[in-house]
């Protein structure tokens, strides 16, 4: 998703899909890189989990949906199941920026 605008600003050869490494920025998105998936085996996984040590340098969080917000403004919020309110409100986790320690 991100390949149309690194190559509009000239910037493809600083993003990579390999493993972090010391000195990098990370960006962490747990719904791709929490398990393994299509993308990357068991074996790589580990890889590219956050560890103890790399610094946090942003938190990432999705704004609610224009669903979530119109019911919460129309007072209809507080009348749902919580589980179906937590995932109108934010349907996904945040992602994180990490400095790689």
């Amino acid at each position: 998703r991100v390949g149309i605008p690194l190559r509009w600003s000239g910037d493809t050869n600083r993003v990579t899909a390999t493993p972090p490494v010391r000195g990098s920025l990370y960006y962490y998105n747990p719904a791709r890189a929490a398990k393994p998936n299509a993308r990357m085996d068991a074996a790589a996984a580990p890889h590219y989990q956050p560890q103890p040590g790399w610094q946090l340098v942003e938190r990432f969080q999705p704004q609610p949906s224009w669903l979530a917000r119109t019911l919460e403004a129309a007072g209809v919020a507080r009348l749902l199941p919580e589980a179906v309110w937590r995932k109108l409100d934010h349907p996904n986790e945040p992602a994180y920026l990490y400095r790689v320690r």
